[in-house]
């Protein structure tokens, strides 16, 4: 058989074996025929592309499994207000809400995201009074940096039609109240932040959305991702929160029927909504079978976040002795969703970024797996070996749970720029002694668990190369003399199988992506250098100089 493309080069990295090596690639269609170190004459015709490209490393391409798509494509867009991470206080995240607003006068809701308390030397949490001072008179909703709190003025509070009574219904979030028990406008992680979410993200940029949606896909395989996977859940049919959200794949559709869609798209569904049966899951497996779109199965959120305080600690914050964070559920219902999920070979992925939230979510995932029952046969087996369950985040960590990770199968998703700017916030909120588990990437690989890198964009930008050298230093560059325990830093080998071969298994596609090996879809990556022979300030100023998708070239520098 004769090659479409074939790739030679110097320095081959293919995921399976630590270094990269001297050799070619030959493609054929969407496939790789052959991978080898010898002679390739045999695969040459006469309309076959060859490309000779010295010490350029190549390798699988990217797979980026836990970011938020949709929310990153509006939220890069000229809709939105996407400078509030560069605000050091709440007044001048007001200034940049009324600067914005004087230039978008026609605006029916005015909508941020990136503001951040750590950004303001740690000061309290902001209020709607900031916000109503404004002469500013429609709706106005700040997302955090974070992505887990939602931060709004008092028409924001009056449009989403929420009363201070509705917070004693709320089974996961919050929305504190102010001296006068009025909402004090701050709407706090899960059912409390999805009315803002569920009804209003979209609605106004309809005609645009498919623009939107293209040009953020582009950006991301400029960087080298060709595949990913979108965490944020989304209903499934209209009679569910979100429900109108599934229309948006209609977008997604639409570039795949006109050969435009330059990556591979997964998403996932609320654990909350699932029911014995999975049938309306099972029926989504069903409809979202493309190569380029699938869907991939169920996310939860254990706890919340740090800054606010609602991250599940085993002991007490070390800034607030009177809290350690709490479950946003019970355990039993994360034990019969997680197992409804899991006996139809639906993956779950639970976000769990305190330490306690993480031991909790690998004792529901143990029971699952005690009980799960095997289809085949109908009897039990302790151990489930073939659904990549995951845990997102995984901040701090207790180490006796290190182990359990490859004992149950669990894969461990973890985000290296998380460390840059957060590191602060882990002393004020952890003290010096729990700092040294946060973000274990080392001891983790050490135990044989699966590890997978992402990015969690647009709580931060993709970014991989910068990723890269975090993980090789477990430091942030931001402030370098903050002990961040090195010890856990990790090779390039490592991380780089963390953003291939590990993510593939964090999308149940394995047996399909990861590795540069015969008989796999021929998604790969070319750099403009060999970053095995480059010092972390040169990884930093690398660059992706070729991007394949399917065995054609969607982005070439």
């Amino acid at each position: 058989m004769k090659a479409d493309i074939l790739i030679c080069s110097n320095a081959i990295f293919d995921s399976v074996s630590n270094q990269p090596f001297k050799g070619f690639i030959a493609l054929s269609h969407n496939k790789i025929i052959k991978v080898g170190k010898g002679s390739y004459d045999e695969f040459i015709g006469e309309n076959t592309k060859i490309f000779n490209l010295g010490d350029k490393l190549v390798m699988s391409g990217l797979i980026d499994s836990h970011i938020h798509f949709f929310m990153g494509a509006i939220t890069s867009s000229k809709y939105i207000i996407n400078t509030l991470i560069n605000a050091f206080s709440e007044e001048e995240c007001c200034e940049m809400v009324h600067d914005f607003a004087i230039k978008h006068p026609d605006f029916k809701r005015i909508i941020g995201i990136g503001w951040a308390t750590t950004s303001w030397g740690d000061k309290p949490l902001p209020t709607k009074e900031s916000l109503d001072n404004l002469p500013i008179d429609c709706p106005i909703y700040l997302i955090s940096m974070d992505g887990h709190t939602i931060w709004l003025n008092s028409k924001g509070i009056e449009e989403l039609g929420i009363k201070p009574s509705d917070r004693k219904n709320l089974k996961s979030g919050d929305m504190p109240l102010n001296e006068e028990g009025e909402i004090s406008g701050l709407l706090m992680e899960g059912e409390a932040s999805s009315p803002f979410f569920l009804r209003f993200f979209t609605d106004f940029f309809e005609d645009e959305l498919e623009d939107i949606i293209l040009t953020a896909l582009k950006s991301i395989t400029h960087k080298g991702i060709t595949s990913f996977c979108d965490l944020s859940p989304v209903g499934l049919n209209e009679n569910r929160p979100g429900g109108h959200l599934i229309h948006i794949f209609d977008k997604v559709k639409n570039l795949i029927n006109k050969n435009s869609m330059p990556c591979r798209m997964h998403f996932v569904s609320d654990l909350k909504h699932v029911e014995k049966g999975a049938e309306v899951e099972i029926s989504a497996k069903s409809e979202f079978n493309n190569p380029k779109l699938q869907y991939l199965g169920l996310k939860a959120f254990a706890d919340g976040v740090l800054s606010t305080y609602t991250s599940y600690l085993l002991q007490p914050y070390y800034d607030k002795l009177n809290t350690k964070g709490h479950l946003n559920m019970d355990k039993e219902i994360y034990l019969e969703k997680i197992k409804y999920s899991n006996n139809e070979n639906l993956p779950v992925r639970i976000h769990a970024t305190g330490d306690a939230a993480v031991h909790e979510m690998l004792n529901v995932f143990e029971k699952v797996n005690d009980l799960r029952e095997d289809n085949n046969n109908n009897n039990k087996h302790n151990k489930n070996k073939n659904i990549p369950n995951s845990i997102e985040h995984i901040e701090i960590l207790n180490p006796k749970d290190i182990p359990r990770f490859r004992e149950l199968n669990v894969i461990a998703s973890m985000q290296p720029a998380h460390l840059i700017g957060d590191l602060k916030e882990k002393y004020s909120r952890l003290g010096k002694e729990r700092v040294k588990w946060i973000y274990p990437y080392g001891s983790i690989l050490k135990s044989g668990a699966t590890l997978s890198f992402s990015s969690d964009y647009p709580i931060v930008k993709i970014d991989p190369l910068r990723d890269i050298t975090i993980a090789l230093t477990h430091k942030d560059p931001n402030n370098p003399n903050l002990d961040s325990n090195t010890n856990q830093a990790i090779s390039l080998h490592e991380i780089l199988k963390a953003y291939t071969i590990g993510g593939a298994h964090a999308i149940n596609r394995s047996n399909e992506l990861g590795t540069i090996e015969k008989g796999k879809i021929a998604d790969l990556i070319i750099f403009n250098c060999n970053l095995f022979n480059c010092s972390i300030d040169e990884i930093n100023e690398s660059k992706v100089e070729m991007t394949i998708v399917d065995g054609s070239i969607v982005y070439k520098n």
